[in-house]
């Protein structure tokens, strides 16, 4: 779990953790028959997105390791 500068981040733990609980309340609710509230479904799709999209937008440091064509 590394950003661009290839540091530890949390924002990319945070994201795993809530794509692993969007991915479970989809499976509860399709084979396993629970209800999962549309609202609570719709907040971790959009903290995934926001963070996917965040990390999207983050440019590498100056100096930093690595190719540049990233």
């Amino acid at each position: 779990m590394r950003d661009k500068d290839d540091n530890y981040s949390l924002r990319e733990l945070v994201i795993i953790i809530l794509l692993l609980a969007l991915i479970t309340a989809w499976i509860g609710q399709q084979f396993f028959g629970k209800h999962i509230p549309d609202a609570m479904f719709y907040a971790f799709a959009s903290l995934v997105a926001a963070g996917v999209f965040g990390y999207s937008l983050e440019k590498r440091s100056p100096g930093a390791g690595g190719p540049t064509w990233l």
